[in-house]
């Protein structure tokens, strides 16, 4: 027993020498605590913590920020959003938008994200209701919390038609985008570079095993918990709004890094989501399509910042609305 007590404490001992030297010259940033936000600032966030079970963090109503080279503002209902008629109005029509950054519309005006833009097209549709398209989409969700988002938020609107905007990073279920790590507690292993050191050596054996040192690739490998994520999130939407003869339409955005088309490496996976999706039910477009017919650079937001600019938007907008008229996806008697 003696040798065992010291054989403990010789190690706590050493732990905690490795853990103050790794402190002072060389800290972990992986999964490190986020710094806590000055008050002035945190009056000034546009998200705050969500009340409901499972989700991290939502769009804030009635906040008005510059950010990320634009005016963002939210109405009444937390959304990046006009405000709208209600949900139980009998003259209004409503299409629900769930996403994260490419649907919220990071570096692009409120106006000009492909919600909205899709709104303005339905202003000559053959109906005598108003049609509302209203954007749920938030950055940094995952396809999990879209469909916590589906449940909890947007069926209280009565939608006539449901569209889902995936991205590639969709699988990411752990606090890696900046915002999900803000918001969600900290685990205490994160308190300490040591097990943060750990947790990044097992992170980078899982991209290499699984992804073949492609991050896109391990997040949409059959046999990580990440893909299994999308799967679950596809399961509940369509439990939540195919099981209720709601139809629901996919729509696969490319990753763009400024590249030529001709070297995109995700094409596969790009089949692989509209497989999951068609299982479910849903029907599915690919803006990959679209897309190559122009230049990457004519896309973007920015040389540095990947999202869709307001081109990009148009074109997904006008996609989406060919789609729902070619398939007649819209029941708005």
């Amino acid at each position: 027993m003696k040798n065992i007590l010291l054989l403990t404490i010789s190690i706590t001992i050493a732990l905690i020498a490795v853990e103050v030297w790794m402190a002072l010259y060389n800290p972990i940033p992986y999964r490190k605590p986020p710094e806590l936000i000055p008050s002035d600032a945190w009056r000034e966030l546009l998200h705050r913590r969500s009340s409901i079970l499972g989700l991290s963090y939502e769009l804030a109503p009635n906040k008005e920020k510059y950010s990320h080279g634009t005016n963002i503002k939210t109405n009444s209902h937390g959304m990046r959003d006009n405000e709208f008629l209600g949900g139980s109005n009998e003259s209004v029509c409503n299409i629900l938008v769930l996403g994260d950054s490419y649907t919220f519309g990071f570096g692009v005006e409120g106006n000009e994200t492909y919600a909205n833009v899709l709104e303005s097209l339905f202003t000559d549709y053959s109906t005598n209701k108003v049609v509302q398209v209203l954007n749920l989409g938030v950055g940094g969700y995952s396809s999990k919390d879209e469909a916590l988002v589906l449940k909890s938020k947007g069926m209280k609107w009565n939608p006539a038609l449901i569209i889902v905007g995936y991205v590639l990073n969709d699988p990411e279920i752990e606090a890696i985008q900046p915002l999900h790590r803000y918001y969600q507690d900290v685990k205490w292993w994160q308190y300490f570079n040591i097990f943060r050191l750990i947790a990044s050596a097992k992170n980078e054996y899982d991209v290499k095993t699984l992804g073949g040192g492609n991050y896109i690739r391990y997040l949409h490998n059959t046999d990580s918990e990440k893909w299994k994520s999308v799967q679950a999130a596809f399961s509940d939407i369509e439990e939540t709004a195919v099981g209720r003869d709601i139809p629901v339409l996919l729509v696969i955005f490319p990753l763009m890094k400024g590249v030529e088309w001709s070297d995109y490496l995700y094409g596969d996976l790009h089949s692989q989501v509209a497989r999951e999706g068609k299982e479910s039910g849903f029907n599915t477009i690919d803006m990959t399509e679209v897309y190559t017919m122009h230049s990457q650079e004519l896309l973007m937001v920015a040389p540095d910042d990947a999202h869709p600019n307001m081109l990009g938007h148009k074109l997904a907008a006008e996609t989406i609305y060919q789609i729902i008229n070619e398939y007649n996806l819209l029941d708005c008697k």
